[in-house]
């Protein structure tokens, strides 16, 4: 198939090892040079399919049957090595970084292309810089919050200028000031010549797309993103679940605290919030809470049993599909899960894998939930339906304590606390 300077699927049925349904089926698609092209649609719809299949992870890593046409600049994805014509972040940063530090990890792609050490390095610095990242050069990549890795990651594939970029739901885990640098970068990519490719429920990339396609397991053209608004249930917070006063906290081997003298309250019947840049010490405050990090000074009340959901939901499995997971357990999931209990977990997009994890967390019943980015790659319909849960969990009597970046979220919380640089600086709602 002809397809220079283009990335193409003609006619592609793909089903994975272990699976009956098609992920995406009679698919076709095509992304040209300059130009941005969004995917659009519900969560397991297939738009991570396409991603892995047009950047080779399709069979190699995700094994599956893939029936139909596909092309990357002349090239076959399945059977040849595109990396020198096309670069992807994939949804789980964490799979796929691999250097130490920030700077590393930016530099590989570079590398891996045949620069030398001194161009690598400014390639590298410069992309970093390009998302405000130059500060996690030298910092150690196991250490980074999401939201961070996730700027490394960009910086990893903004180093070089591929004919290509895939990205998969890049804007999961940033920052309103991170979204604002990736969605100027992928103008400044088109108007270079690069062809980009978006997996997103982002508002702002669609509204910079050239085209848009709808996936829902096949591919139209045309498509937008629906707002969908919760049912928020005002809520009245009762007493004390979990207390912070004046708390210090480092991480094993680094010499900066990331909470500085931190004070606050998740109280009963309350949704209560972390609001901040990406590295402030939101996900911190969750593993104190958790008891999965000891504080070093100040005081720590916990009163009740937690569950916790941590940013990677795949580390909450151990079995191969939510039901086995949930028989292992010995407890039932709630009835809006029946559709994911079947499904090998490493099949899911990551929208259903936080869908997955968020039933595990809800059917262990506990008192305390604490859950880092619970909204965080899900489409407009899930993501209203994932707060409308938590509303109503606290409404019950239950604490809530979420992370996030997400307005929503943050307009349903009856406790917001801002914390920056592991120092809460503000708080609204029931303080």
């Amino acid at each position: 198939m002809e397809c220079k300077g283009r990335a193409v699927l003609e006619g592609v049925t793909v089903t994975y090892e272990g699976t009956e349904t098609p992920a995406i089926e009679d698919a076709h698609l095509e992304v040209q040079q300059a130009e941005i092209v969004a995917l659009v649609g519900r969560n397991g719809g297939g738009k991570t399919t396409i991603i892995r299949l047009l950047s080779g992870l399709i069979p190699e890593v995700y094994p599956a049957v893939v029936e139909g046409r596909v092309c990357v600049d002349r090239l076959n994805p399945m059977r040849e090595d595109v990396s020198s014509v096309l670069q992807v972040v994939q949804q789980d940063v964490k799979a796929q970084v691999i250097g130490a530090t920030g700077l590393l990890e930016a530099a590989l792609s570079p590398i891996f292309q045949g620069y030398s050490g001194g161009e690598a390095y400014d390639a590298a610095m410069k992309a970093l810089r390009l998302f405000g990242a130059s500060h996690l050069a030298w910092r150690s990549t196991h250490r980074m919050s999401g939201g961070e890795l996730q700027r490394v990651a960009l910086a990893g594939v903004s180093s070089i200028r591929p004919k290509f970029v895939l990205l998969d739901e890049p804007t999961s885990h940033l920052d309103q000031e991170g979204r604002s640098l990736l969605i100027d970068h992928l103008k400044k990519l088109r108007d270079e010549g690069v062809g980009v490719l978006v997996a997103t429920h982002d508002p702002g990339i669609v509204s910079v797309a050239d085209r848009v396609y709808t996936v829902n397991r096949g591919v139209n053209t045309g498509g937008s993103l629906e707002t969908v608004q919760p049912r928020i249930k005002r809520l009245e917070p009762d007493g004390d679940a979990v207390l912070f006063k004046d708390v210090y906290a480092r991480y094993l081997g680094q010499r900066q605290h990331a909470l500085k003298g931190v004070t606050l309250t998740a109280r009963w019947s309350g949704l209560n919030v972390l609001w901040g840049p990406n590295g402030g010490g939101k996900t911190t405050v969750l593993l104190v809470a958790a008891g999965l990090l000891r504080h070093e000074r100040g005081r720590v009340i916990v009163r009740g049993r937690v569950a916790l959901l941590p940013q990677d939901p795949l580390l909450l499995f151990s079995k191969p599909t939510l039901a086995e997971e949930l028989e292992y357990l010995g407890v039932k999931a709630p009835g809006w899960a029946d559709p994911l209990m079947e499904k090998p977990v490493l099949t899911l997009s990551w929208g259903q894998l936080r869908l997955a994890s968020l039933a595990l967390v809800f059917s262990v019943n506990r008192d305390i939930l604490l859950l880092d980015e619970p909204t965080s790659g899900l489409d407009p319909e899930n993501r209203s339906t994932v707060i409308e849960l938590l509303s109503t969990a606290a409404s019950k009597g239950r604490a809530v304590l979420a992370t996030g970046h997400d307005p929503l979220l943050k307009a349903a919380a009856s406790t917001v606390y801002l914390i920056r640089e592991g120092v809460i600086e503000a708080c609204y709602g029931a303080c």
